[in-house]
């Protein structure tokens, strides 16, 4: 893959309302971030805690797939708030500063 084509692709996921149900892991989650991720930087957003967000993530062996995952309750914010969305981008920028990153785009 081409330098920066990945990172000017930044793909958002809930981990309550599109990974993972009631019932455990959602039917082909697992394909599509496997595949997501070769395309896009994958972030991770939930409402849990960072540490049964990382449980879930351990548990199903997720965690290599995301470039950032992020517990909205340790900002003392809860998803929908659109300020997440400013975090996750300084967040991102930073962690690209090296790189021109003006594909990150909240």
């Amino acid at each position: 893959m081409k330098e920066g084509s990945k990172r000017d692709n930044v793909l958002i996921l809930d981990l309550e309302e599109t990974l993972v149900s009631a019932e455990g892991l959602r039917k082909d989650a697992i394909e599509f971030i496997k595949k997501a991720s070769e395309k896009f930087v994958l972030v991770l957003l939930t409402n849990y805690s960072e540490a049964r967000m990382n449980e879930i993530l351990n548990s199903y062996l997720l965690k290599p797939y995301f470039d950032l995952a992020i517990s909205a309750v340790e900002y003392d914010m809860r998803k929908p708030d659109p300020r997440i969305i400013g975090i996750i981008k300084a967040i991102l920028i930073q962690a690209y500063d090296q790189h021109d990153c003006t594909g990150f785009r909240a």
